[in-house]
């Protein structure tokens, strides 16, 4: 027995001192953040990064909330957010990423936005421990249009958690929408039903993407499944496949504010290359843009007078196994030179 375990001993000796060093990086940056020493997590953070340009899509994922964390910049960290709701949304980092997006933009008094995102953390991660703190959030980005009778049932639709102040948090808010009565005497409920306001049109919602792990389930208003693997490194997402000249192509239609959004993307390589393969789909009328708020380069196709006027090419989409949303403020677009 001793004999083995000193030869274990000996191989773990025998590693190559690099995969030591690069060992725990992102466990340490974290616990630097934590600590506020946060020059020394951008070190930590930057060697991780070097030395890991193949890196699993988990880690990368959690590479780039704890980059969030730590920029100054409201931007810099809402693109980081978004970068894993849209390239990495099977990371266990997705649910508090898509948190963070619609607190930033419920700080930026884009409530239909994050009211977006919140339902998008209910619908498709049912498991997470982020759900209570997603409820509230949307309790609250909804109260103005909503009747308490619906916030009080989708509140009382998840659980508090064990966290101590979550759990203060979220008894306080049961209590402003549901009363100290129901509060107190709280039943466990089916899972909560995203509540949509049907009064005013769909936000903006990042593309999915899918990987070999297992998804979450898909919101209601997405249209598609498709399967994309992501580039760690470069931020963007691999190209929908081809299909037969027989798909149907994007007929031209009234200018408007609807549009179809198929992926959002930090780098113009992976935006071009995903419109070159929506034209070889048979696709027309494609177009790179940003929108005001945010540097991401967003690949749509087609403008409309109103949702269903788009459906047909939704469906053709959807049929050819590529990820799109339904998006309604093409009226802010601004070109991208290419």
């Amino acid at each position: 027995m001793r004999t083995s375990r000193a030869l274990a001993f000996a191989v773990l000796l025998a590693l190559p001192s690099s995969l030591w060093a690069q060992r725990g990086l992102l466990d340490q940056a974290e616990t630097r953040v934590a600590n506020a020493e946060l020059d020394a997590a951008r070190a930590l953070l930057h060697r991780w990064r070097a030395g890991h340009p193949g890196a699993d899509p988990e880690e990368v994922a959690r590479y780039y909330l704890l980059s969030a964390r730590l920029t100054s910049s409201a931007d810099s960290a809402e693109d980081n957010y978004l970068t894993i709701a849209v390239t990495y949304p099977t990371a266990r980092v997705a649910p508090e990423a898509l948190l963070r997006l619609a607190q930033a933009r419920l700080a930026r008094r884009d409530s239909a936005q994050a009211i977006q995102y919140l339902e998008r953390l209910l619908a498709d991660y049912p498991n997470s421990d982020q759900r209570t703190l997603g409820a509230v959030w949307l309790a609250r980005a909804r109260s103005r249009s909503a009747a308490k009778a619906e916030l009080c049932s989708l509140l009382r639709g998840v659980e508090p958690g064990t966290n101590p102040e979550t759990v203060q948090y979220f008894k306080a808010e049961l209590t402003r929408f549901c009363g100290s009565a129901a509060a107190a005497a709280r039943t466990p409920a089916r899972p909560p039903r995203a509540i949509r306001d049907t009064t005013t049109p769909t936000p903006p919602l990042v593309a999915r993407d899918t990987s070999s792990r297992a998804q979450p389930r898909v919101a209601r208003d997405t249209v598609a499944r498709a399967q994309v693997r992501v580039a760690p490194d470069t931020n963007t997402r691999a190209q929908p496949r081809a299909q037969p000249a027989r798909t149907p192509a994007a007929a031209p239609a009234p200018a408007g504010r609807v549009t179809i959004q198929v992926g959002a993307f930090r780098e113009l390589s992976g935006a071009q290359s995903v419109k070159r393969q929506l034209e070889r789909a048979g696709f027309t009328n494609i177009r790179l843009v940003r929108v005001p708020g945010n540097q991401l380069i967003r690949v749509r196709i087609g403008k409309f007078a109103d949702r269903p006027a788009a459906a047909a090419v939704l469906a053709a989409l959807a049929r050819a196994d590529i990820s799109a949303v339904l998006v309604s403020d093409a009226h802010t677009e601004t070109p991208v030179k290419q």
